[in-house]
């Protein structure tokens, strides 16, 4: 896969799950899964030499902020939340 494919796979991963999270919020039903799906998928891609675009850090700072208070009992969500916080503080 190069770069680009590379990039716009992500991108279309990011935007699903993104969405997936509101939904879920909209209906008042609040899945881990898509965050841990999220955050780890992220932090993958960052691994790779990757940057986001600030409206794609804006919205994983925003996801980040909303797993930490939603599932405070999770402590692997709160890892790689925590992880990917470190990981996209040089980006800021």
């Amino acid at each position: 896969m190069t770069p680009d494919e590379s990039g716009k796979a992500f991108k279309e991963a990011f935007d699903y799950l993104d969405e997936a999270i509101r939904l879920e919020s909209q209906n008042n039903r609040i899945a881990v899964h898509p965050y841990t799906t999220l955050f780890k998928g992220v932090a993958n891609y960052l691994q790779q030499s990757s940057t986001l675009s600030p409206k794609q850090n804006e919205t994983l700072k925003a996801h980040i902020s909303n797993a930490q208070q939603l599932f405070r009992y999770d402590r692997q969500l709160l890892e790689a939340a925590s992880k990917l916080n470190e990981l996209i503080q040089p980006q800021l």
